[in-house]
C-alpha cells in the first residue's frame, strides 16, 4: 500500500468539519468539537506542561513552542492561561454570545484572555491551513505570532 493510499485511509476516518473550520471564530468549530468529546488538547496538556518545565530548567528566558494545526489557539489558550478543555468549551459556548458579531467576539475574548494571569514565559507560534483561525487566535492574543499554510499540499520541500 502505498503512503498516499495509507493517508487516504486514516483520513477517511475523520469527522468532516470543512463547512466550519475556518470561520471567523471559534463559535461553530467548539460547538462540534464539544458534541463529539474531543479532549485531546486537555489529555496532551500535562505532556506539554512536564516538557515546558524541562525547557525552563535548561534554558534562561521563555519556551517558545510551535503549534502545529494551532486552529484557534486552542493550546495556547491551555498553556498560556492554564484553562481547561470544559473551561474553553463554556466561555466559547455562551448564550450571551451567540449572537455576537465575529468583531464583538474577538473583542470580548481579547478582554477575557487579558484578564486571565498568563505564563509570562511562553512564547507560541502557531500553524495551520485555516487562515481565519489564525487569524482569530492572534487578534484574541493566544499566538504571538501565526502561519497559515496548508503542509498537506506542499510537494517539494528543498
Amino acid at each position: 500500500m502505498s503512503s498516499d493510499t495509507v493517508f487516504e485511509v486514516i483520513n477517511e476516518a475523520k469527522v468532516n468539519m470543512d463547512q466550519i473550520y475556518d470561520q471567523p471564530d471559534p463559535r461553530a468549530y467548539f460547538r462540534e468539537l464539544e458534541k463529539l468529546g474531543y479532549t485531546i488538547p486537555g489529555v496532551a496538556k500535562p505532556i506539554f506542561q512536564k516538557l515546558i518545565s524541562h525547557l525552563r530548567r535548561r534554558q534562561n528566558g521563555s519556551v517558545h513552542l510551535l503549534d502545529l494545526g494551532c486552529s484557534y489557539g486552542i493550546n495556547a489558550a491551555l498553556l498560556k492561561h492554564d484553562l481547561s478543555m470544559p473551561e474553553l468549551y463554556e466561555h466559547w459556548g455562551q448564550e450571551a454570545l451567540l449572537e455576537a458579531t465575529p468583531g464583538e467576539f474577538v473583542a470580548q475574548d481579547r478582554e477575557f484572555f487579558d484578564n486571565l494571569d498568563e505564563q509570562e514565559d511562553i512564547s507560541v507560534t502557531g500553524l495551520d491551513q485555516a487562515e481565519s483561525a489564525v487569524a482569530f487566535a492572534l487578534d484574541a492574543g493566544l499566538l504571538d505570532e501565526g502561519l497559515a499554510v496548508n503542509l498537506e499540499t506542499i510537494t517539494d520541500a528543498r
